[in-house]
């Protein structure tokens, strides 16, 4: 059995490198603003997050409320003794619909850019466009 001979490779360390930069102060400015923007844009998608899982939460109970609202309508229903006559006259009449008042989640509100105001001015003239091509 033969012996594995490692051998080591010694690479030269280089010296740092130092760059002249014209105006250090405005370049860590800028970082900084981008570093600030990165953050808000994080808390951002953190209360999306939060808004997302508070309405997913809001449209299960919604479902169970509507499954259960099915279920002792139909169980009424079977109960109640409907007679012909009854029927015809249930199947004329129509019933009055009740609006409900859904709670509202709490809007996200961010301060809108130049640059926002002039997209959401593009989009409205698009959508403009469309429904006058229509």
């Amino acid at each position: 059995m033969k012996k594995k001979i490692i051998r080591h490779i010694q690479r030269h360390k280089e010296s740092p490198r130092y760059v002249l930069v014209n105006s250090p102060t405005y370049l860590r400015k800028d970082i900084l603003t981008d570093a600030l923007d990165v953050v808000k844009l994080l808390k951002d998608f953190d209360n999306f997050k939060t808004v997302r899982s508070q309405r997913l939460t809001l449209q299960n109970n919604l479902k169970v409320l509507m499954y259960d609202i099915h279920d002792s309508f139909l169980s009424l229903h079977r109960k109640l003794p409907i007679d012909e006559s009854l029927k015809l006259e249930l199947h004329r009449t129509e019933m009055p619909i009740r609006s409900i008042e859904i709670p509202k989640l709490k809007e996200f509100h961010r301060d809108l850019t130049d640059e926002d105001k002039i997209r959401d001015e593009i989009r409205q003239v698009e959508s403009r466009l469309r429904r006058m091509n229509i």
